[in-house]
Formats: C-alpha cells, structure tokens, sequence
C-alpha cells in the first residue's frame, strides 16, 4: 500500500524545488552574453539597431535631457561605427551627352549625381552602418506607396517618403549641439535613386 502522508509530499516537493533552483543558478553561471553581427560579420549590430530606433523615434527638435541620452546609446555602440565616415573619388567613365570626346572632363559624373539629387551628391545607405539601420527601420514603417494630395492623384513612391523622413532626422539631428559636439553622428545625403537601388 502507497503511503499519503503529508510529509512525504512536502519532502518530495521540497527536494524538487531545490534541485530546480540550483540548476537555475548554475546555467545562469554558465550564460554567456550574445554578440549579434550583421552580415559582414562585424560585431555590435544590436548596438547600432538600438540607436537606428531612438533616432527614428525623433519627431521634434531635440532636448538637451534626450540629446544626453542618444550620446550614452552612441557610446555603446562597437569602434567600427564610431569611427568617422571616410569618401573616396568615385570616378567612372563618362556615358551619353557627358561622353562627349574620349577624354572626358574629370568630375562629369558627380556634376550628373549633383543634379539628380538635388545639388548635393547622395551616397548609398551601406556605407554607414548607423545611415543603413534607419533605412532599414524607415522602410519597415512605409511600406507601400501614397498618393499626393486627393485620391484621384497619381501614386508616389514609397522612397519619397522615406527620403523626407530621413531628412527630417537628419535635420533634428544636425540641429542638437549636444550631438554635434560630443558624437560622431554623420547622416549623410540620400536620396530616392541610390535608395531603389540599394
């Protein structure tokens, strides 16, 4: 016959929680911190993702206690993405009404770039990690194309909204002296045709 004292029960239930527990201790011991990397392998990706949204998350222009906090998220981030952004010459051979003689004039193609972009040559989102997580999270938020100002109206892109969005980021954020001078923060010029073909 099976005994059904009390005591055995909490005995048992006792010897149970214990054996639970300490295994809990013992595998949070051996936990080791995860280290996300992005594609190319680099660490510190969550890093940059964590400033990507905060600075999305800027709606206005930016106070000194909230431009404190975006410089602590800054210093987080890995050395890779903290070191300043560096431009090469992109010189590529000259096409159409700019290939005019075989020679070529030296500049030709950014002086096209200059045009299409607005007076300001654009680079592509990739090369800056912190420039290609907010894309990326712009991205995720416009997801399909508007119209312009009455439902009879033809559709615009969805990566004209995300370009003016950018802008507005990277207006707010050029406009914070505490991020100015205490970060490295560079948000460089985009725009809707290097964005298609990233």
């Amino acid at each position: 016959m099976v005994s059904t004292d009390e005591g055995d029960f909490d005995a048992e239930l006792d010897v149970a929680t214990t054996a639970f527990l300490q295994s809990n201790i013992e595998d949070k011991e051996d936990e080791v911190t995860l280290v996300t990397t992005d594609f190319k392998s680099i660490q510190g990706w969550d890093k940059v993702v964590q400033l990507a949204r905060a600075l999305v998350d800027v709606t206005e222009p930016i106070t000194n206690q909230k431009g404190e906090w975006l410089v602590e998220v800054y210093n987080q981030l890995h050395p890779f993405d903290q070191k300043p952004i560096t431009y090469s010459r992109i010189l590529k051979p000259s096409k159409g009404s700019f290939a005019r003689n075989k020679s070529g004039h030296l500049g030709q193609e950014a002086t096209k770039r200059c045009f299409v972009s607005g007076g300001s040559p654009s680079l592509p989102p990739s090369k800056s990690r912190v420039v290609e997580a907010i894309c990326v999270q712009l991205m995720n938020e416009i997801t399909s194309p508007t119209r312009k100002s009455n439902k009879d109206s033809e559709y615009v892109s969805r990566y004209g909204p995300v370009v003016q969005r950018y802008n507005e980021i990277k207006h707010y954020v050029s406009q914070s002296t505490i991020l100015m001078e205490r970060t490295g923060i560079t948000l460089f010029q985009i725009n809707e045709s290097t964005l298609s073909t990233w």
